[in-house]
């Protein structure tokens, strides 16, 4: 191959003849230089989990712009995007912040600091709202907030009164129990974590619910086995009630003593009349069985009972009386 190189010099062109087997023609590219992070800021870099640290920073490109921004919170949290950033750390131990810029030709740049989060690892459960031990709602649902950490896999709840029950995730150590749903009264609720051996923390929060109507117990579903009795021929009445007590099964007491933690109780007496007497009998809590071989066992529900048998013949009318915190009602038949 022949080539011809012509250049000024002096006073005029110069030409060169120049035979070649190959020839190779090469561009000069620039060099994509990376980058400079100017200033990289974190505060606080330790603090007593849970502890938020915020963050930013500066940077440049000597030939081109920036792209992205990387935070790694070295526990596990990645975040993209804007150059300033805020992180809740929840769990003990020394984590690398990490911080890398990226310029729009795929260069970077990295700084790292170092976090100390210190505490404890012992495996806990909270319900953090509401707060205290016994929340008072005129609503019919209710949204729990908890705290957990070191613990493993989603938090188990369940509604003891109403027996519902589920499981919730938990992200970055809090979780929320949405709309549960709660029953006329005390509704004791729990909450279960574990954690990575298997051990099991509980959390728990009594929840009184009270609708805006109520006055007292609600008498329903009344039920009397014979209405055409002998003398002393027993009769049973069986009925339900709705009551906002912590403790149907224990009488209700306006003055009960403080040390007694039994909660609020429900009374229900069945008084009858024909006029001339009058006989108060007290209800009770009744449940059916059956019999399995040599064993009585349980079925069905529990439902209020009064058993009764009159020695003086007659017409007798009665009445059913149930009262409780939220007051009295009464059924006459």
């Amino acid at each position: 191959m022949r080539v011809q190189v012509q250049f000024f010099a002096g006073g005029g062109w110069t030409s060169y003849d120049f035979q070649v087997d190959n020839l190779n023609l090469f561009e000069d590219v620039p060099v994509n230089e990376p980058p400079v992070i100017e200033s990289f800021l974190v505060n606080p870099a330790s603090g007593t989990v849970p502890f938020t640290v915020t963050g930013s920073v500066v940077a440049s490109d000597p030939d081109g712009v920036i792209q992205n921004y990387v935070f790694d919170m070295g526990d596990g949290a990645v975040y993209t995007g804007p150059s300033s950033f805020s992180h809740t750390y929840w769990i003990q131990g020394n984590c690398t912040l990490r911080v890398t810029v990226v310029d729009d030709e795929g260069a970077t740049a990295t700084e790292t600091e170092n976090i100390i989060a210190s505490g404890s690892n012992t495996h806990t459960i909270q319900i953090t709202d509401p707060t205290g031990g016994t929340f008072v709602t005129n609503l019919n649902q209710v949204t729990l907030q908890g705290l957990r950490q070191n613990g493993a896999g989603d938090v188990f709840y369940i509604n003891i009164r109403t027996g519902q029950s589920g499981f919730v995730a938990v992200t970055e150590n809090q979780f929320t129990i949405s709309n549960l749903t709660l029953d006329d009264g005390n509704n004791i609720i729990h909450v279960q974590s574990a954690n990575g051996a298997g051990n099991f923390v509980v959390d728990q929060i009594a929840v009184e619910y009270t609708p805006s109507s109520y006055n007292g117990p609600m008498i329903s579903n009344i039920i009397v086995t014979q209405t055409n009795l002998e003398q002393y021929e027993r009769t049973d009445i069986n009925f339900d009630v709705v009551t906002i007590a912590d403790n149907p099964s224990f009488p209700f007491d306006e003055t009960m003593p403080e040390n007694l933690n039994t909660g609020s109780g429900l009374s229900v007496d069945m008084v009858f009349t024909n006029g001339a007497i009058t006989i108060t009998q007290p209800a009770f809590l009744d449940l059916d069985y059956s019999r399995n071989g040599n064993h009585l066992v349980p079925s069905g529900e529990f439902r209020w009972a009064v058993r009764m048998s009159f020695a003086q013949t007659g017409t007798w009318t009665s009445e059913i009386i149930a009262f409780d915190v939220g007051g009295q009602n009464s059924f006459t038949g």
